[in-house]
């Protein structure tokens, strides 16, 4: 399993990865500077939406990982 922050509608979020394949996404919304809600998708069909996306956020942690 692998955990990745990624930014999901323009805010913090987690997306965690299992055997290369997208399992979970988590966001958060803050109110007063203060966690508010957690949201998670664990839906094959909306993270097959999300998955392109992250893919190529998570491949540019990778490279900046590399390069760091």
């Amino acid at each position: 399993m692998n955990k990745f922050d990624v930014a999901i509608i323009g805010g913090p979020g987690i997306v965690v990865m299992i055997n290369g394949y997208l399992a979970y996404v988590f966001s958060f919304e803050f109110k007063e500077g203060k966690i508010n809600s957690i949201y998670m998708v664990a839906n094959p069909d909306k993270l097959s939406r999300l998955n392109e996306n992250i893919q190529r956020d998570i491949q540019n942690i990778n490279k900046k990982m590399i390069l760091d």
